[in-house]
């Protein structure tokens, strides 16, 4: 599945989503599957606008290099999983960024730590 999404100011656009080779891991009892998981990383990305407008201003830059310049990025995100409506405490969404497109590789939910 692949969004499109634009940045703040609407000059620069790129592709944002996620296929059959996304992962999702949870140390909680969660009764949601992969895609469900994988969609609601990207809601949060497309609704956060300091990290879209980040991440789309790399995946444009990508698409202006060539060769070594060119290679994709790996990136990640840390969140609250309450961020993406999801059980847990802490969220990772790992990402890979290339020219014009921004794809979710995963997203990793932690147990909620006590307090001390």
């Amino acid at each position: 599945m692949n969004y499109k999404i634009k940045n703040t100011d609407e000059r620069l656009s790129c592709c944002i989503g996620y296929d059959r080779k996304t992962w999702f891991r949870s140390q909680v009892p969660c009764a949601y599957d992969t895609e469900t998981a994988a969609y609601a990383a990207c809601r949060m990305i497309r609704h956060l606008p300091p990290v879209r407008d980040r991440l789309i201003a790399e995946a444009v830059s990508l698409g202006l290099r060539s060769g070594r310049q060119a290679r994709a990025l790996q990136r990640r995100i840390h969140t609250r999983a309450a961020a993406l409506s999801l059980p847990g405490g802490e969220a990772w969404i790992y990402l890979t960024v290339r020219q014009g497109a921004i794809q979710i590789r995963g997203v990793r939910v932690e147990k909620k730590k006590p307090r001390t």
